[in-house]
This record gives C-alpha cells, sequence and structure tokens, in this order.
C-alpha cells in the first residue's frame, strides 16, 4: 500500500541565507496514518524533517521517498540523508536531512513537499482452510511480495506438487475454483511462489461436495423401516414371506 503526505512549505533562499528559518505548515490532507507526529526545522542551509512511523505488520519494511514542487514532482529529491530510502523498520523519532540550498540552486518560491511512503510486507497467505468442498469456489487473499512478480499458486498433497492452480499478478486475490473431480483427502495445501519469496498455507483437508451419508441416508432409513414390518410365525419365528412395506419400495 502507498501512501503520501504533503507539506506546504512557503521558501525562498533569501530566508535561508538571512535568517535560517522557514515556515512549514502542518499538512492539510493526511492519505495515511503510517507517517505521524511530521515536524520540520531549518539549519543553516538545510531542512530536517522528524517522523513516526507506525502501524504496520509484523515483518514489514517501509520506503521513504521525498519529492517536492521545485520540478513538479518528477523525480525524487537526492540530497538527502537518513531515515529516507528503502527498507526502513517501524518505529519513533525517525530524522531525514535535506540540502536544499545545494540542492535546489537559485530557485525562490513556495514549496510543497511531498512523502511518499510505500509498504514492503513479506508475501503471506491471509486465507487459512480447515477444508475445501469439490466443486465450490473459494477466495484466496494474500499480501505482499514484489508487485512487478507474478505470483504462482500450486496445489501440494503431502508436500509434493499436485499442480499449478494458477499464475496470475500479484494483485493480492485470486478465486480458486476446486475441480469437481479433485481427489479428496487431509494434507493438502497451498503455496504461493512469487519468484524470491514463497509462502505455505496450513494443511487443509478436500471434502466431497455432498457427503456420502446424505447421499445414502433416505435409502438406509426405508430400509429400516421395512425390517419393522417384517411379520412373525404364530411360532414366534421369523417367516421367509413377502415384506409388508411401501409398496414403491417392497414390491
Amino acid at each position: 500500500m502507498d501512501s503520501t503526505q504533503f507539506i506546504l512549505v512557503p521558501y525562498t533562499f533569501k530566508h535561508i541565507l538571512r535568517i535560517g528559518l522557514l515556515l512549514f505548515l502542518l499538512p492539510n490532507y493526511i492519505f495515511s496514518q503510517k507517517i505521524e507526529n511530521l515536524k520540520t526545522e531549518a539549519l543553516g542551509d538545510n531542512i530536517v524533517i522528524t517522523y513516526d512511523i507506525q502501524g504496520g505488520d509484523p515483518g514489514d519494511f517501509f520506503n521513504i521517498t521525498i519529492y517536492s514542487s521545485h520540478n513538479n514532482f518528477n523525480s525524487p529529491i537526492t540530497k538527502v540523508s537518513g531515515d529516507v530510502g528503502v527498507n526502513l523498520k517501524e518505529g519513533k523519532g525517525k530524522r531525514i536531512q535535506w540540502e536544499a540550498k545545494s540542492e535546489l540552486g537559485n530557485y525562490k518560491g513556495s514549496l510543497t513537499i511531498e512523502i511518499e511512503v510505500k509498504v514492503v510486507a513479506p508475501l503471506s497467505l491471509k486465507t487459512q482452510l480447515a477444508h475445501v468442498k469439490r466443486g465450490k469456489a473459494i477466495q484466496l487473499v494474500w499480501r505482499g511480495g514484489d508487485q512487478n512478480q507474478k505470483i504462482k499458486i500450486e496445489l501440494l498433497k503431502d508436500g509434493n506438487v499436485e499442480g499449478t492452480i494458477g499464475t496470475i499478478a500479484n494483485s493480492g486475490a485470486y478465486t480458486w475454483s476446486v475441480p469437481a473431480k479433485q481427489k479428496t483427502g487431509k494434507d493438502y495445501m497451498l503455496r504461493l511462489n512469487g519468484g524470491k519469496e514463497t509462502t505455505t498455507s496450513l494443511a487443509f483437508a478436500v471434502h466431497p461436495k455432498v457427503p456420502g451419508w446424505i447421499k445414502f441416508g433416505i435409502p438406509v432409513a426405508l430400509g429400516t423401516v421395512a425390517v419393522l414390518f417384517i411379520p412373525k410365525s404364530s411360532e414366534g419365528s421369523e417367516t421367509p414371506s413377502k415384506l409388508i412395506g411401501p409398496p414403491d419400495i417392497l414390491n
């Protein structure tokens, strides 16, 4: 997931060179709450941005990129150091220093600084199954992985690859139509392969679409009723005479 915060910066080099002070306004719109406690200050010709980054899931990393309106946000600011770049961990008291005068040259006027946050999550399957039924559609949901890498979904049985369910773009979701003739049994698993990463589900079972006891329940019940109608002889023993029961069953 990507998010962006904007900071409006009334800025001129005269302010930096003569008084070394910039006025930063709080963001007037926040797209995400991943970045909190955003503060800025001027230190000579540099701008320092401090922030907290919160709200990620365990194992998440964050890529932080800064853009400026001086080039219409066409390319990131380059003369930055500190807690900016790729694979940053969640935490408080993050600090970025931007060599603003060195990068902007003779630019004068107001600036809008854009801070872009990209969550880099490990590939993980969110959908966990206890069992599935043949002929049913199952919604599989996952997160993470390389957005530019396709995801290969495989069906495993007893740890061995039984087949490939599909190879799709990393959209985070896929509808799996369980084949009507899929072999039933236990110890099935799903494996998602994203090229650099793989993740495997917990074991689950494949069940018939209609349980066998439902299919044969009615005939068994009628058979039980028919047995109850077996007549007995006068001596008290059972006779092999014709069963008495529903005509459409026993005739």
